[in-house]
Parts: structure tokens; C-alpha cells; sequence
């Protein structure tokens, strides 16, 4: 019984080693032979030279002497070890700092840049940017020379120009308009297109027309402003125009407007001046002349006038009329028609009052 147990486990020792010659050894080397999956690995951000890179010290110099070259950098130190450069001293701005970082990681064959710039953050007391500034303006002025010595005779000339459209126009709407002041507002209107359209040439040589286009867009914006801080000029202005349209009085006619009677001598955009009876001239604003009541002594031919005279008790009512009606019919400035009338209006305590009508010229 023994000794079949033991063949038992010899023959299983048997085929087990056999087993593993037949699949163990393939299945080893198919493990060698086929290729192993391979990995993608990142690229780096830089690629690092391993032979053939220029030396740290000519690395160093080459940063350095750009740097010193832009005269933005204070007390500038640039080393180089192993292709790590370190960037050293005062940097004018934050831009400045960065600049020299970027220029230092793109030069041949710098692996990393440690930037140890500081920001200098005192005021620069030296005068050599404003120096440059005005350098620079003056260059760009002498450039502009011939520009601007062309605007200088297109201006001129446009205002002649102006000028003259200014005084035809005038000529030709004061006979055709009855107010001289509407007449000089439409010849300004005329003349003011030439002005204009000379503004508009310069600006298009000198290279500015988006300045003046951007102008012409906020004009409407200036425009409400403008009229909200100078209400008071433009309401004059408007009812200076709707009087000249309307026409209610003229220069030399009798007026009585806003409590005020006098000679009118003249109406400008603001105001219309009047000669008082005392010789006093008025102004009077032109949105009061216009919504105010006015009355105008010298519109019709002849004005009524009324007088109140009183005469005693003990004198003739008849003879006193008599003495009157012969007074208004011998003067010159008394109509005849209509009649002057001279009639009993009130007895008084002491006096009887005569009313005295008549129209003058």
C-alpha cells in the first residue's frame, strides 16, 4: 500500500514537471519578446542641452549689457551658474521686473531665471524722461510744421470767405426781411457752412477726423448741457427770433412793455433797449418783452389823449368849453377827425371837471 502511494507521487512530480516544460517555457519567452506598452511623457516647458552650451560667463555678460543698454535698471548684477540665471539690482516698475525675467528665459541656453529684482517704489528725481519727452515733442512738432503752416492760410482764408457770404447774404435779406436782427441771424446761419467745412479740411490733413467726428458726436450731448446752464440766454435768443417773425413793434416806435414806456431803439439777441421820456434807455430781456402785454403807441396814425381840467363854481362851464375847443382846433399835432369834445365829467367839492378828448398825431 505504501509503495503505490509513493509511485502515485512520483508520476504527479512527473507530469507536473513536464507540464511546465511544455507551457512555462513559451509562455517566458513570449513575455520577452513582446514590446511593452509605452508611456507619452509631457514635453518640457525648455528644452535643456546636455553638450555644446554656451558658457555661464558668456551667458551673464550678454544679459547684462542688454539690461545696462535700456538704462531702466539701478545697480543691475546678472550670474549664471549651470545655466540657472540670477537677475540682481532695482527695477524701475513691475513691467521693467517682468521684461528682464522674459528676456533672460529666452536667451541660448537658460534653463531657469531666479529674478531677484526689486521695484524701485521712490520718487525719480532726475530729469532725463522729461528731457526725452520734450525731445520727442519737438521732433513731432517740427514734423507738423508743414501742416500746421497749411491750417494757418486755410483759416484765413475761410473766414474771408465767411465774411463775404456773411456781408451778401445780410445785403440780400434785408431787403427781403422786415427785422434787421432776423436778417443778421439768417446771414450768420449762410456764412457758417464755409467755416465749417474749413475746420473739416484741416482736421482731415492734420490726421485728426476721428477727434473731430468724435466731437461732432458729443455735440448733442454738450448741446443739453449747455442749455440747462444758460436757460436764460436761450429762451432770449428764441423769443428774439419769434419777435422779429411776429414783428410786433419797430425801431423808433412807442412802446409800452413790462411796465416800461419808452422809444424803441434797438433789439439784439438778448434784450430791446428803450428810450424812456426821461432819457433813460432800458433793457428789457426778450422772453419778458415777449410774454408780456404790449402796446404800441405808434402802430395806428393818431392816438387818443384824455386831460381832466377843473374850473371854478363862479366861472362859465360854456366859456371855459369855448377857450378849450379853440385851443385843440388851432394846434397842429390835434386831428380833425374825430373831433376833440370838451364835456362836464364831475362836480366836484370845489372845482367842476371838465374830460377834454381828442386824438393826436
Amino acid at each position: 500500500m505504501t509503495e503505490n502511494v509513493y509511485r502515485r507521487e512520483k508520476l504527479k512530480k512527473i507530469f507536473l514537471l513536464v507540464g511546465l516544460s511544455i507551457f512555462g517555457i513559451p509562455l517566458l519567452f513570449a513575455q520577452t519578446v513582446l514590446p511593452a506598452e509605452e508611456a507619452t511623457p509631457e514635453e518640457p516647458p525648455q528644452a535643456v542641452s546636455v553638450t555644446a552650451v554656451a558658457a555661464d560667463d558668456d551667458i551673464a555678460t550678454r544679459i547684462r549689457e542688454i539690461l545696462k543698454a535700456t538704462d531702466w535698471y539701478k545697480n543691475v548684477k546678472v550670474s549664471v551658474r549651470d545655466g540657472v540665471v540670477f537677475l540682481d539690482g532695482i527695477a524701475g516698475s513691475d513691467e521693467q521686473k517682468q521684461w528682464a525675467r522674459n528676456l533672460a528665459a529666452k536667451t541660448q541656453d537658460v534653463v531657469a531665471v531666479v529674478n531677484r529684482l526689486q521695484v524701485d517704489a521712490s520718487p525719480d528725481w532726475s530729469f532725463t524722461p522729461a528731457f526725452n519727452e520734450m525731445k520727442r515733442l519737438l521732433a513731432k512738432f517740427v514734423r507738423s510744421l508743414p501742416l500746421i503752416v497749411l491750417a494757418l492760410v486755410i483759416i484765413p482764408l475761410a473766414w474771408m470767405l465767411a465774411k463775404t457770404i456773411y456781408r451778401l447774404s445780410q445785403r440780400f435779406f434785408n431787403r427781403r426781411l422786415r427785422s434787421a436782427l432776423l436778417a443778421d441771424i439768417v446771414a450768420k446761419v449762410v456764412a457758417l457752412p464755409a467755416i465749417l467745412v474749413a475746420l473739416y479740411v484741416v482736421l482731415q490733413v492734420a490726421g485728426l477726423t476721428g477727434i473731430a467726428l468724435s466731437l461732432l458726436g458729443g455735440a448733442g450731448v454738450v448741446g443739453i448741457v449747455l442749455g440747462f446752464a444758460f436757460q436764460d440766454i436761450a429762451e432770449n435768443f428764441l423769443a428774439s427770433l419769434l419777435l422779429s417773425l411776429r414783428h410786433p413793434f419797430s425801431a423808433g416806435d412807442t412802446i409800452e412793455v413790462a411796465g416800461q414806456t419808452g422809444i424803441v431803439q434797438s433789439m439784439n439777441t438778448r434784450s430791446t433797449v428803450l428810450l424812456s421820456p426821461e432819457g433813460n434807455h432800458i433793457q428789457i430781456p426778450n422772453s419778458m418783452v415777449f410774454k408780456s402785454i404790449i402796446y404800441n403807441y405808434s402802430t395806428a396814425p393818431a392816438r387818443r389823449n384824455i386831460l381832466s381840467v377843473g374850473i371854478g363854481y363862479d366861472a362859465s362851464i360854456s366859456t371855459a368849453q369855448q377857450l378849450i375847443m379853440s385851443v385843440l382846433q388851432a394846434h397842429e399835432a390835434v386831428t380833425k377827425e374825430p373831433k376833440p369834445l370838451v364835456l362836464v365829467d364831475e362836480l366836484a367839492a370845489a372845482t367842476v371837471n371838465l374830460k377834454i378828448y381828442s386824438a393826436i398825431i
